[in-house]
């Protein structure tokens, strides 16, 4: 019986054993800076993660919160950067086996990093930094104008923000239908 130890390939062995199973619901909660995560029918999100599936309660009113291990080789920050006016980033919701959820905030374009990582931010969806242990459940977009958006403090509808999110299975390369306020 083939395993998925077997795959050599370590971007296809992460990306066949860490995923979102279940159809859940996100709502970013407007007037709010939090979030749900909601699936139909049973309030129960299966992941996999590295080949394993695991049954995870629904969460509501959800903060953001991340992670340094996550966050430090996207931004090298260990926390979240306050996003500026006119620019756009994604964020990615990810699960662990036990259940905690962490938001991992990507880049904007053309953004410097302090302390320096990489020349510059490529305005797209962040990676999941630490393999095999996490499996992605949404990703949120943030866009500004006329404001800036903290994260886990900024309310999803304040004046100048627009945001919206998209279920995922798996973080891929082609385009998401992001609805406004969730998916």
């Amino acid at each position: 019986m083939s395993k998925l130890s077997d795959i050599s390939n370590a971007n296809l062995r992460e990306l066949l054993g860490n995923r979102s199973i279940s159809r859940t619901l996100v709502n970013l909660q407007n007037s709010t800076a939090t979030f749900d995560g909601v699936t139909e029918p049973d309030a129960i999100m299966i992941v996999e993660i590295d080949g394993a599936l695991y049954h995870i309660a629904d969460v509501t009113n959800k903060a953001l919160a991340t992670l340094a291990a996550l966050q430090n080789p996207i931004t090298g920050q260990d926390g979240y950067y306050v996003q500026p006016d006119l620019t756009t980033v994604y964020y990615v919701w990810v699960v662990n086996a036990a259940g905690t959820s962490y938001v991992i905030q990507g880049t904007y374009d053309g953004q410097s990093f302090t302390p320096f990582k990489s020349a510059k931010g490529d305005g797209s969806i962040p990676d999941i930094a630490v393999k095999g242990t996490y499996a992605p459940i949404a990703v949120f977009k943030v866009v500004t104008n006329g404001g800036t958006f903290t994260p886990g403090t900024t309310n999803w509808n304040a004046t100048g923000v627009t945001s919206s999110a998209a279920a995922v299975s798996v973080l891929g390369a082609g385009a998401l239908t992001f609805i406004a306020g969730g998916a």
